[in-house]
């Protein structure tokens, strides 16, 4: 009886530990379903609304999640732990323990024995099994695999401690039957009590976790009834728990999806091909006000005793398809706007060909090549349509904004598919990560051809007038409203002695002595405020002044321009020296001309009469000879002295008739310099005679110029004669020459009385003189000699230091 009692308490003891290890088995498996499903479900609340922004990523931020959750919780027991892992370069890495140990296991290699139950749920396989875990301790371990991040998920328990209470039951059972029955059910109650209580922990635990998770999660049986409804679930579709559980899950999905969603539990039960189970899709969920809306739903399936069981993961995605809305509108507007910029929008890296990442159709107009050839790596990086002669230079100026985190504007050469050059004008600036780390460069590219050749054809347009104005030979100034000089040319500078600098910012009247200034502001002022032109468009005369004081004719003509709306004025000033001497020499040869015709009539009308006279007298003489007179000598006396008057005024007569009929000049290529020292040579002993010492600069020097040899000879002659009767009571005498760009110059100048100020413009004149006895023809003679070879003669004299008179003579033209 005793044995039977034993037997029987035996069995039945083994009978409570088969009971036990199977509900253990099955709260080991709901417990990694459930921790599974809420793990992916705070992975996908990561992904979808931490942004990248947590460190490490999706990842990490779960598992520090999970960490938080574990540290506030009992434990699982005694030996009771879940364990979280991945698999990385063939080994197991493990994230999580939960058991009492504070430190995760080491890695294990993944073919490893002590791997079995992580390893076939990082494999995708779920199940339980009997087995030694990375202690070499057999345990009890339900597996699981968390899809979402790639991970394994374990709830194991050692073996050990679910058979110790029974063997302690059993050998007490043997030792004394009656005791053993009553004991062993007292034993029973008091060990199972504390395992179940841990489990019941675990398993309140496990809820409370699914409770507050933040997607749907629903558990159906095979038939799709509802066994399950946690609380976010009843805030999705606005169903409570008792409402739903019992019913058929399609009552929370809208037609035509309702009678489908039973017929992949039914296909999947029938043929075993996965259609919904371990995938994640998008569905559509059906609130209980009739309220439509998409979720993600994610379906599993898990065994519980001999019922197939499904958990759904259910998250509604209502905000995450309205800003993909919101997005794909961007981007098509975007597109749309890209589309009709004239260039190409691009997004590249920063190295040495600046490959493209990304770049808008506008790039075929642009360089006659495809989106897919730029951006491709084995085809052509747009490093090499820029032109050979810009792409340092770009570079440099790329870098150095990079560098300060600007943006940068450059505008260069490419070469297009076409082998075509065009002009382009680009805009970017690198792009940037929290931390500072260049992830790119994003800009934009547009042709400027266009533009560019026009700037170019207005710069040479500038380039050429700057150059017309610089090389002008007359002054060009640019003047503002308020007579103010902006702009002077070279000539200008040369005109007036002034540099731009002390010129622009004055007035012009600068230029002008200062009565013609005074009229010309005068003049602006009132064009300004009347309209009426009194200079503009028409050229006046004026005195200008040069750096210094001195002054001389000016021609001034001013026209009017405008600057966008600013009104400006330009003077073109010539410089009239040369023209009013040259007047000067016209008029007067026209008077010497004038005055050779009458000197030429005169001598004309009186030269008969003299010879009819002088012959008279001499006649009379004769007869006085031969008659007896009173006072003869008298008579002699008379007669001779009127015969010397008469060969006086007839010896004028043929000065005025040799002035009258000067001959036309025949220059011939010559040494001037030897005509000079012929002439002072043969001057040189009446120069001594006369106590007047002679000075000779450069007229040893050959002097090759273009003259008639008589006529300058007598011009020359009769300068150097006046000069020594300058000076009766000896002096000095300088004859020099010199050699400019287009002429021969011969000073002569002496150190006598010298003229009057007020005289030295006459001196010229035909008949005027300054000596006692002179027919005053000989300056002027002298002055139509050096006009008929196109050259000038001037005079200058100061009373008490001399007379200086300079010819200038046209160089041979060779």
């Amino acid at each position: 009886m005793a044995l039977v009692v034993v037997v029987a308490g035996l069995v039945g003891i083994h009978l409570l530990y088969n009971a036990a290890f199977q509900q253990q088995r099955e709260r080991l498996i709901e417990t990694a379903i459930n921790h599974g499903r809420l793990i992916e479900a705070m992975a996908r609340f990561g992904e979808l609304h931490s942004g990248g922004s947590y460190p490490g990523g999706v990842e990490q931020a779960t598992l520090s999640q999970i960490l938080d959750a574990y540290e506030a919780t009992d434990g699982h027991g005694r030996t009771g732990e879940l364990v979280l892992a991945k698999a990385v370069s063939g080994k197991v890495i493990f994230l999580l323990s939960g058991g009492e140990s504070e430190v995760n296991p080491l890695p294990l290699s993944f073919d490893s024995d002590l791997a079995e139950p992580i390893r076939r749920a990082l494999s995708g396989e779920a199940g339980t099994l009997v087995g030694k875990d990375y202690r070499g301790v057999t345990v009890l371990a339900a597996y699981q695999p968390v899809h979402q991040l790639n991970w394994g998920i374990v709830a194991k328990v050692d073996l050990a401690e679910i058979r110790s209470p029974f063997f302690r039951a059993g050998m007490f059972a043997a030792a004394v039957a009656f005791v053993a029955i009553l004991f062993g059910a007292g034993q029973f109650l008091r060990v199972t009590n504390p395992l179940l209580l841990r489990l019941i922990q675990s398993e309140t635990k496990t809820r409370a976790v699914v409770e507050t998770a933040v997607d749907g999660i629903i558990t159906v049986d095979s038939h799709g009834l509802v066994q399950s409804f946690n609380a976010a679930a009843e805030r999705l579709f606005g169903h409570t728990a008792d409402e739903v559980i019992g019913q058929n899950v399609r009552l929370l999905m809208p037609l035509p999806h309702r009678d489908a969603h039973n017929d992949y539990i039914q296909r999947y039960l029938e043929t075993g091909i996965k259609t919904v189970i371990g995938v994640r899709r998008e569905e559509t969920g059906l609130r209980k006000d009739g309220t439509v809306f998409p979720i993600n739903l994610s379906v599993s399936e898990f065994v519980l005793g001999k019922q197939r069981m499904f958990t759904g993961i259910v998250t509604d995605i209502t905000e995450r398809k309205e800003a993909e809305k919101a997005l794909f509108e961007s981007q098509r507007s975007l597109a749309t706007l890209m589309s009709n910029l004239p260039g190409m929008v691009y997004r590249c890296h920063n190295d040495e060909d600046w490959s493209m990442a990304f770049v808008s159709e506008g790039c075929v107009d642009l360089t006659g090549y495809q989106p897919e050839q730029l951006t491709s790596t084995d085809d052509i990086p747009y490093s090499k349509i820029i032109h050979p002669d810009d792409i340092n230079w770009v570079r440099e100026d790329v870098s150095k904004a990079i560098t300060a985190h600007e943006p940068f504007r450059v505008v260069y050469r490419i070469r297009t598919a076409q082998d075509e050059q065009k002009w382009v004008w680009e805009q970017g600036q690198g792009v940037f990560s929290s931390r500072g780390v260049l992830l790119g460069l994003e800009g934009f590219i547009t042709d400027v051809t266009e533009r560019v050749q026009a700037e170019n054809a207005v710069k040479e347009g500038a380039a050429r007038i700057r150059a017309i104005v610089e090389t002008a030979m007359d002054a060009i100034v640019t003047i503002n409203e308020r007579g103010i000089m902006e702009s002077v040319n070279g000539a200008c500078e040369r005109m007036f002695g002034y540099s731009a600098e002390e010129a622009i910012g004055k007035n012009v009247s600068l230029l002008m002595q200062p009565h013609y200034g005074e009229h010309h502001n005068s003049f602006i002022d009132s064009y300004l405020a009347t309209g009426e032109k009194k200079i503009i468009g028409i050229g006046r005369e004026a005195i200008g002044m040069r750096k210094g004081g001195k002054t001389f004719p000016i021609r001034l003509s001013v026209s009017e321009f405008f600057v966008e709306e600013k009104r400006m004025f330009t003077g073109l000033i010539q410089d009239t020296t040369e023209e009013k001497s040259l007047q000067q020499r016209i008029l007067q040869s026209e008077r010497l001309a004038v005055v050779g015709r009458m000197a030429a009539k005169v001598a004309h009308e009186v030269r008969n009469p003299l010879s009819s006279i002088s012959l008279n007298a001499e006649m009379l003489q004769e007869e006085i000879s031969n008659t007896q007179v009173d006072n003869p000598e008298e008579a002699h006396a008379l007669l001779t002295s009127m015969i010397d008057e008469i060969d006086r005024v007839t010896s004028l007569t043929d000065e005025y008739l040799q002035f009258s009929r000067l001959p036309d000049s025949k220059p011939v290529p010559g040494n001037l310099n030897g005509l000079i020292h012929e002439i002072v040579e043969w001057l040189r002993p009446e120069l001594e005679e006369k106590r007047i010492s002679l000075q000779c600069n450069g007229v040893r020097e050959h002097l090759s110029v273009a003259f008639d040899h008589a006529q300058i000879r007598r011009v020359i002659l009769n300068l150097v004669r006046n000069a020594i009767e300058a000076m009766p009571k000896g002096g000095t005498l300088r004859v020099a020459t010199e050699k400019t760009e287009k002429k021969g110059v011969i000073a002569i100048q002496d150190t006598g009385a010298g003229i009057p100020e007020d005289l030295v413009d006459d001196i010229f004149s035909p008949f005027f003189t300054t000596k006692d006895l002179g027919t005053g023809l000989g300056l002027a003679l002298s002055q139509q000699i050096v006009l008929e070879h196109s050259g000038q003669i001037s005079c200058k004299s100061k009373v008490g230091e001399g007379t200086l008179f300079t010819i200038e003579l046209p160089l041979e033209e060779r």
